[in-house]
């Protein structure tokens, strides 16, 4: 997501090329003169291609694909460029990224065929150690060494592409801007007075976070949304990569598209080893279940207003009338407080059309609110402890993780008062003001339950918290991966269940007093609390 395309003084065109969307938004008023310079990058954009793709007959790379073993080609400018930058890619990234794999790439996309007609293509020999080609870049000439490996530069055809479009703008007199392919790839021209940069949105699924991408920097990612299991890895010819996203910053587009693609076949070890020999090169990996960043890049934005301090969550089970109110409030008082927090909704599996209400409600907040992630919809009911853990999975790289009721019982106001005191090396439990009886507006049969549950937890456990219930807790991210895979309470249960975690792990709990108020339209009921009663006097917890 780009949050200056909204920005009067950024105007945005787009065309399609490299079966994609190209975009250009570039600052100044739209003039005739910014028309033109437009429509001569779509000019050279059909030319790139034309010389670029694999997917045309005539072009250098099929060109080079035919030639026969000895036979010496003459091609374009562009093609020795983005072959030379593409081999440096390849020796910067372990062999990862590879411009002869085009086999491989056809067969796994089950595009064979559309090549087939004027290419030979042979399994048997589809990758090659040794050199392929070699290269006169003065005279622009080509010698083919090998048959059989298929050139295909779509790993790094695109970034390359957007960096010859930068400076094709920058000879028309247009510095700022930014430059996109598709959506998955970025080129950071000059960004808008008073900006650092481009705001831009990375992540997967609900982990999602924004940042600024300075000028004469790219952003490149890859995965799952992008090319699917297509990533191949030219040594071992396997597609399975651990990651489901990928995202790279480099100084230009072509390395930032080529080292997206290979992250995914690296490890944590060798990103680190090679982030630190190409800085500023730098790389965001997420996975279903963890966030893995390095390099100078990442390193400065966790430094930064980007950083994320808190991840808070918020679980929700048919909560379309109480969110709407709550929420907003939330997110306002967040925002005015200059806190590093985003929020997690997550809707437990609710009946109906709730699912729908809910993330069209979350999505247009985020317009407001940038640190609202993306909702966590939940296929099925996993009660609230299930709802809460799902949200605290997306928050790997963050040092606090905190949940918070939808229902507003603990206010927007007393949220804030509690994150701004709570630090990352302890438990906080939000409990019910003893003197606030103006505000506990509660219905008495509550107020009973309530009161012998409190005194079953102190009788069966050793534990003295006079609230274990409220709905407000902040707990250190350390203590919730190490306990993570014990923790299997999603009801009533789960607030004592992740209290005695804590004590057995030696935290040190802090209990605040907050204020507290009833809020009707609930969804909990009478068998959750028999539920809970049973396994209490049980001891099962």
């Amino acid at each position: 997501m780009n949050k200056h395309t909204d920005n009067p003084n950024v105007q945005s065109y787009t065309c399609e090329a490299m079966a994609g969307e190209f975009a250009f938004h570039l600052l100044g008023e739209r003039t005739q003169l910014m028309d033109s310079a437009v429509a001569e990058a779509e000019e050279l954009l059909a030319k790139i291609e034309d010389r670029l793709s694999l997917y045309v007959e005539y072009s250098d790379t099929c060109r080079i694909n035919r030639a026969k073993i000895g036979e010496t080609i003459l091609v374009s400018e562009e093609a020795i460029e983005c072959l030379l930058q593409a081999f440096d890619a390849s020796g910067r990234l372990n062999g990862k990224f590879h411009p002869f794999m085009g086999v491989a790439a056809l067969t796994s996309k089950e595009q064979k065929q559309e090549v087939g007609r004027f290419l030979n293509l042979d399994e048997d020999i589809a990758f090659s150690e040794e050199p392929v080609i070699s290269m006169d870049p003065e005279g622009n000439a080509i010698q083919k060494l090998r048959e059989g490996p298929i050139l295909d530069l779509g790993g790094i055809g695109k970034g390359f592409a957007l960096d010859l479009l930068a400076a094709h703008f920058r000879e028309w007199d247009f510095h700022g801007g930014l430059l996109d392919s598709a959506g998955s790839t970025f080129v950071a021209m000059d960004a808008p007075e008073g900006e650092s940069g481009w705001n831009l949105e990375i992540g997967h699924g609900s982990s999602t976070r924004f940042i600024t991408l300075a000028p004469n920097n790219a952003l490149a990612s890859s995965g799952e949304l992008f090319q699917g299991t297509h990533v191949i890895d030219p040594i071992l010819a396997k597609t399975k990569s651990p990651w489901l996203r990928s995202y790279a910053i480099a100084e230009n587009g072509a390395l930032a598209d080529a080292a997206s693609t290979a992250s995914l076949l690296l490890d944590e070890q060798s990103l680190a080893t090679i982030s630190e020999a190409n800085e500023p090169l730098s790389f965001a990996l997420y996975s279903k279940t963890k966030s893995f960043s390095i390099g100078s890049f990442f390193a400065t934005a966790g430094s930064s207003e980007n950083r994320v301090d808190t991840h808070l969550v918020v679980p929700c089970y048919r909560e379309s009338k109480r969110l709407p109110i709550f929420l907003p409030e939330l997110c306002q008082a967040i925002g005015d407080s200059g806190l590093r927090v985003n929020i997690q909704v997550v809707d437990d599996g609710s009946p109906g059309d709730e699912p729908e209400i809910l993330e069209k409600f979350v999505t247009e907040l985020r317009d407001t609110f940038p640190f609202v992630n993306q909702p966590l919809l939940l296929e099925n009911n996993q009660g609230k402890g299930g709802a809460i853990r799902a949200g605290w999975d997306c928050g790997e790289c963050i040092d606090q993780l905190a949940f918070v009721d939808a229902d507003g019982a603990v206010s927007a106001t007393e949220v804030v008062r509690v994150l701004k005191e709570a630090d990352s090396e302890r438990v906080y439990l939000a409990v019910r003001s003893s003197d606030d009886s103006r505000n506990a507006e509660r219905v008495l049969s509550r107020k009973i339950v309530a009161r012998v549950f409190n005194w079953l937890i102190r009788a069966r456990y050793d534990i003295h918290v006079t609230d274990t219930q409220c709905g407000f807790k902040v707990i250190p991210n350390s203590f919730y991966r190490s306990a993570r895979e014990k923790l299997v309470q999603c009801g009533y249960a789960f607030d004592l269940e992740l209290i005695l975690s804590a004590q057995k792990n030696g935290c040190q709990i802090k209990t605040i007093p907050v204020e507290w108020k009833e809020i009707s339209g609930g969804t909990t009921n009478l068998k959750d609390g028999l539920t809970f009663l049973k396994q209490l006097i049980k001891h099962s917890v």
